[in-house]
C-alpha cells in the first residue's frame, strides 16, 4: 500500500477555513478588549451632571480636559504626599486642585471609567472647592 495523499482541493479548503477561523478569533479579541489608559492632571470644575453619574474632570498640563467616571475606583496616595496632608479616607482628597494620576478603561461609547486613582498632591482645600468624595 502506498502513502495516503489528501486531494489538493480538500487541503486548499481546510486552509481557507483555518484562515477564516483565525481572522474571526482575532477580530473578536480586539473588539472585546477595552482601551486602557493612564493619565494625570489637576481636578477642575466641570458641568453639573444631570444623570446622576459620578464624574471628575481632569485638566492635563497642555490644558485639555478629560471626563472620567470615578464610581468604584480604588483611591490611594502617592508616597510623596506628606502624612500631614493625607486624610484617613483618601477619597476626601478628591477635590478641585488635586493633582491625580488615573488608570482607566474606555468603554464602547468612548467614556473613561477609572479603576485606580493615585493622589499626587492634594487640592488647596478652599471652601469653593468641590468635594468629590461623595461621588464614589
Amino acid at each position: 500500500m502506498g502513502a495516503m495523499t489528501i486531494p489538493r482541493a480538500h487541503a486548499s479548503y481546510s486552509f481557507v477555513i483555518a484562515r477564516v477561523a483565525l481572522t474571526v478569533l482575532l477580530a473578536v479579541t480586539f473588539c472585546a478588549a477595552a482601551t486602557q489608559g493612564i493619565f494625570r492632571g489637576k481636578i477642575v470644575r466641570g458641568p453639573a451632571s444631570e444623570s446622576g453619574d459620578r464624574w471628575v474632570y481632569i485638566q492635563n498640563h497642555k490644558g485639555a480636559i478629560r471626563r472620567v467616571a470615578i464610581s468604584g475606583a480604588r483611591v490611594s496616595y502617592a508616597p510623596e504626599v506628606s502624612k500631614k496632608d493625607r486624610s484617613s479616607n483618601p477619597e476626601e482628597s478628591l477635590r478641585e486642585g488635586a493633582q491625580i494620576q488615573v488608570s482607566a478603561s474606555q468603554d464602547d461609547s468612548g467614556e473613561w471609567k477609572a479603576t485606580a486613582i493615585t493622589i499626587l498632591a492634594v487640592g488647596d482645600g478652599s471652601s469653593a472647592s468641590r468635594d468629590y468624595a461623595a461621588l464614589l
